[in-house]
């Protein structure tokens, strides 16, 4: 399976799937409030892995601290039914 990895922004039709998938997995991601996707979508923080027909599969969401020059994944997130399948290598990558 091709896993392309895009970086979205706030206008992308994605967006309320990884908003949707997040929130499915709060309970082991952690709460984030839609208000915060958006923000992140708005930083282009937001990854989002497809496959070869652009369906959704995944998203990695970081944030930056500029001062150290650190990234930091705040949620890693694949759909249950592709888990096992390069997408959250890719992501990674």
């Amino acid at each position: 399976m091709s896993i392309e990895v895009i970086t979205i922004d706030k206008r992308s039709p994605y967006l309320e799937d990884v908003i949707e998938l997040g929130t499915e997995n709060s309970d082991t991601l952690g709460f984030l409030p839609k208000k915060a996707f958006i923000e992140f979508a708005g930083k282009k923080q937001i990854l989002v892995a497809t496959d070869q027909k652009k369906n959704f599969l995944g998203y990695l969401l970081y944030d930056i601290n500029r001062k150290e020059i650190l990234v930091y994944i705040t949620h890693l997130c694949v759909k249950e039914s592709e888990r096992g399948k390069g997408s959250a290598k890719a992501l990674f990558n």
